[in-house]
């Protein structure tokens, strides 16, 4: 099969490449094509590092993830039933990204808002860093939750996959994935305005 310059291709037999797509599950993702490659021709497939684009305009900083498009990226996890979210690096500039193919997971379960499952009342004083465990009844090969947020304040609440990774700011009624900490297990998070009631509603959960 012919692929693209800076598919997403998975390798499915010995030398046969596929373009990555996570609704069809052609994946992990584990390389990039760095130039066009025709039908049962040779080329040069790029395993991790960094690849330039200028028709690229992603915004910096934030992480990259197979799409639902074959060998396509998306900076928004491409939620949905059986869908499959893998993470394939992040971008340095808009034009910049740093590839990297992180491991695949299922996304096992996923519900509106209306039938989401309450999992965390979090408060503080303080806009210092905190964390908390895996929710009870989750499995334990569970790496990220897709939470929805409201609350009783002003501010946003920050969640982070590590003590000091980088965030993702929420506000009033808000949603996003929520990554678990692979150094310790746990989600991290803090708040921006002291004092402010969270409740945290879990939409579904990822499991590696």
């Amino acid at each position: 099969m012919a692929v693209s310059k800076y598919d997403l291709l998975m390798l499915i037999g010995k030398g046969h490449w596929h373009p990555a797509n996570v609704v069809d599950e052609y994946l992990p993702a584990v390389g990039m094509a760095v130039e066009n490659i025709g039908a049962n021709r040779r080329g040069t497939i790029l395993i991790q590092g960094l690849v330039h684009n200028n028709a690229w305009s992603w915004t910096p900083g934030v992480l990259l993830y197979a799409s639902t498009v074959d060998g396509g990226m998306v900076q928004t996890p491409p939620l949905g039933i059986n869908n499959v979210i893998q993470e394939v690096g992040m971008a340095i500039s808009a034009t910049l990204i740093h590839f990297d193919p992180k491991r695949a997971g299922n996304i096992v379960s996923f519900a509106g808002v209306t039938s989401a499952t309450k999992i965390y009342d979090i408060t503080h004083n303080d806009t210092e860093g905190h964390s908390v465990n895996l929710p009870v009844g989750y499995p334990e090969n569970t790496w990220a939750l897709i939470v929805s947020v409201s609350r009783v304040g002003t501010g946003n609440i920050h969640l982070r996959p590590t003590a000091l990774g980088t965030n993702m700011i929420l506000g009033q009624n808000g949603w996003g994935m929520w990554l678990r900490s692979p150094a310790d297990g746990k989600f991290h998070y803090s708040l921006g305005t002291a004092n402010d009631d969270w409740d945290v509603y879990a939409i579904g959960h990822i499991t590696a």
